[in-house]
Formats: C-alpha cells, sequence, structure tokens
C-alpha cells in the first residue's frame, strides 16, 4: 500500500496545528518516507516554536531564508480548492497563500497521483508583492537522503521503501541538505525532554534563482528499495513542458 496525504486546512496554524498549508506526507510498504519532522517535547518549546511548528519542517514551500507561513495564527488559512478521483490518477489542489499573511502574493499547489505510485507536485508561486524571492521547496526524511550524482534530484530511503525527487522545472535550482534540526537559516533547535536522545530527521530543500514569480514541478517516484526509479522524458517548449512516464503517460504543464 501506498498513500499519500495532503493538508490545506481553514483551520490555520492556530494552537496544535502547524505553519504547514499545502503540504503532504507519503508513506510505502509500511515505512514512513517524506513525514512531517520534529517532535512535541513540550508545549512552545525552544524546540517545537523554532522548528517542529514551523513550514520547512514540512514539506511545503517558503522562501529564503526559512520564512514560511505564519505561525499560532488562525488566519494562517489554506483552502482545498479540488480534488478528483480517476480509474487513472487523483488530483488534489490547495491554496496556502493566506498562510503568509501578505509574505507571497500566490502559493497554489497541485498534487497528481499517477497510478501505478508516481506523484506529480505542481506549484505556482508568486511574491511579486514583497519583490523577488528564493522560493524553498522543502522534503523531510526519517533517515537516508541521497543526492543524485547527476541532475537535481534526491532518494528518500526508509527500510524496504524509496521515494525518488526530481525537480523538473526550474531547470537550475540549488540543492541543499541538512541532518540537525536546523531550517536554511541554520539555527539549531535541538529537541529536550524524552526526545532529547531521539531521531534527528533529515531535510533537503530545492532553492530557486531570485524571481518575481515562478512554478515549480517536482515528481516523486514510489518504489520498493531494491528497484530502480521509472525514466520520465522531458521536453522543454516555449510556454509549456511535457512529461512521458514509462507507462505512456503524459502530462502537460503550463509555464506561463
Amino acid at each position: 500500500r501506498i498513500q499519500a496525504t495532503f493538508k490545506s486546512s481553514p483551520y490555520g496554524s492556530y494552537n496544535h496545528s502547524h505553519a504547514d498549508q499545502n503540504s503532504f506526507i507519503i508513506q510505502a510498504y509500511g515505512e514512513n518516507l517524506a513525514i512531517k519532522s520534529g517532535y512535541y517535547d513540550a508545549y512552545h518549546s525552544t524546540h517545537d516554536s523554532g522548528f517542529t511548528r514551523k513550514t520547512g519542517a514540512h514539506n511545503s514551500v517558503s522562501v529564503a531564508t526559512a520564512k514560511g507561513q505564519q505561525d499560532d495564527n488562525f488566519k494562517a488559512k489554506g483552502e482545498l480548492t479540488g480534488f478528483l478521483n480517476h480509474l487513472d490518477f487523483d488530483i488534489a489542489a490547495g491554496d496556502a497563500t493566506g498562510a503568509y499573511q501578505g509574505g507571497l502574493d500566490k502559493f497554489e499547489r497541485c498534487m497528481i497521483y499517477l497510478r501505478p505510485d508516481v506523484f506529480v507536485v505542481i506549484d505556482e508561486l508568486d511574491a511579486k508583492g514583497t519583490g523577488s524571492a528564493q522560493f524553498e521547496w522543502w522534503l523531510n526524511a526519517e533517515h537516508d537522503i541521497t543526492a543524485y550524482e547527476e541532475g537535481t534530484g534526491v532518494r528518500l530511503s526508509e527500510g524496504n521503501a524509496a521515494l525518488d525527487a526530481t525537480v523538473q522545472y526550474p531547470q537550475k535550482v540549488t540543492t541543499y541538505y541538512n541532518n540537525t534540526f536546523a531550517l536554511s537559516d541554520m539555527r539549531e533547535y535541538s529537541a529536550g525532554g524524552k526526545y532529547a536522545n531521539a531521531n534527528v530527521q533529515r531535510r533537503v530543500w530545492f532553492e530557486t534563482p531570485k524571481v518575481n514569480r515562478t512554478k515549480m514541478v517536482v515528481t516523486m517516484d514510489v518504489h520498493k528499495a531494491d528497484e530502480a526509479a521509472r525514466y520520465t522524458d522531458v521536453k522543454y517548449y516555449e510556454d509549456y513542458m511535457k512529461m512521458t512516464f514509462e507507462d505512456g503517460t503524459i502530462v502537460l504543464v503550463n509555464l506561463q
């Protein structure tokens, strides 16, 4: 069984909710692959407020460096804007613009599940109200994250499950890796209490060049750890891109 859970909530980030609108988690073959990281060592402890509740600790988007959605704010809302179930694919869509409370003009995410077990995440990002920005696309894991030798992508491995994530657009991003309880601002917030010696989860973020607006397109292939990732053929045109997957499925993305 492979399962993805997508969140965009009208309850904001208040109290026990986090600043994680338009985030997702992925589990496969009994393993946690893309996770919500951090621990609840105490309510609004240094670790809880400084790391666990932050956008970068979840699989969402922030602006460099680690400027994410507002925390502990009921108005920092997300909204599910669409869902479609089909024999060949599922689509979930959300709008998390309001979660940034003016920090972004737009963050709309469309997550497509292509059977058998490839995900396509399409994000529309606009920072015009605050000028240009470097967007950070986050992916968190329990343990191993390995960067590809070529190309822009990583592999998350956990037990007998693996997830290969590749940034298909923009074609030039910078990949960063961290194995401490720190985000891109490099401020470390270690867990305390009963979690003082708990596993320190890993994370990776893909950072765009400084732009006013962009789309980010990331493919995630989920498979058994001893299997290779499926091949994706990607072609770029003037105003759109075409992804052809190994089973013949084609996804077109408007880049305007």
